[in-house]
C-alpha cells in the first residue's frame, strides 16, 4: 500500500530543497567573511598603508581542549592562547585589542600580569580598530600567502559546499518530478 502526497505537500518537499540548496553558500559565506573579520582585517592590513605604534601584551591566559582521536579510542590534547594588549595612537588615545595563537603560551608571556611585554602594533591610520601586533606566529606576513591560507582554502570549502547543494537540489528536483508524476497519474484514475 502506497502512501498518497497532496500535490501541496510535493510542492512544500520541492520548496524545501531550493530553500536548503540556496541557503548552504550562503551560510558558508557568512561564516567565512561575517564571523571571521580577522581575514578581512588582514587583508586590509596588507594592502593599505599602516601605521606602526609601541604597545604591551597586559594579560595572556592558555586554554586548552582535549579532543577525541583514533575513532574516540584517544584523547589528545590542544592548546591555544588568548592575549589582550594595548596601543597608544599619536594623539594619545589608547586602543584595547584581542589575539589569539594556536599551541602553548610562551614562556616571555607566563608572568605578563605583573611585566608587560612590550610588542609593536600595525594598525590603519584611518581605523585603529583594526591592528595586529607586527609579525605575530600566526599572521601573514605577505599577499601571496594570505591568498592561500585565508582565500584558496575558503574557497575550495566553498566549491564543496556549492557541489553539496547541487547534489540536494538535483536529489530534490528528481524526487519531485517522480512524485508529481505519481500524483498526477493518480489524480487521472
Amino acid at each position: 500500500m502506497s502512501t498518497f502526497k497532496s500535490e501541496r505537500k510535493i510542492k512544500l518537499a520541492y520548496f524545501k530543497a531550493i530553500v536548503i540548496a540556496i541557503l548552504l553558500p550562503v551560510g558558508y559565506i557568512y561564516f567565512w567573511f561575517i564571523l571571521s573579520p580577522s581575514t578581512i582585517n588582514e587583508f586590509l592590513l596588507l594592502t593599505n598603508k599602516v601605521q606602526i605604534a609601541n604597545g604591551y601584551i597586559i594579560h595572556a591566559e592558555e586554554l586548552e581542549d582535549y579532543v577525541d582521536t583514533n575513532n574516540d579510542r584517544s584523547i589528545e590534547k590542544k592548546l591555544d592562547y588568548n592575549f589582550e594588549y594595548t596601543f597608544t595612537l599619536p594623539d594619545g588615545k589608547v586602543i584595547k585589542s584581542f589575539g589569539s595563537e594556536a599551541g602553548a603560551l610562551p614562556e616571555i608571556l607566563s608572568n605578563i600580569q605583573s611585566h608587560p611585554y612590550p610588542v609593536k602594533v600595525e594598525y590603519l591610520s584611518n581605523n585603529p580598530k583594526i591592528n595586529r601586533i607586527t609579525a605575530t606566529w600566526t599572521g601573514e606576513q605577505n599577499l601571496w600567502k594570505w591568498f592561500q591560507h585565508k582565500v584558496l582554502l575558503g574557497l575550495l570549502g566553498l566549491l564543496f559546499i556549492c557541489y553539496l547543494s547541487y547534489l540536494f537540489f538535483k536529489d530534490g528536483r528528481k524526487i519531485y518530478n517522480c512524485d508529481i508524476s505519481i500524483y498526477n497519474k493518480s489524480v487521472q484514475d
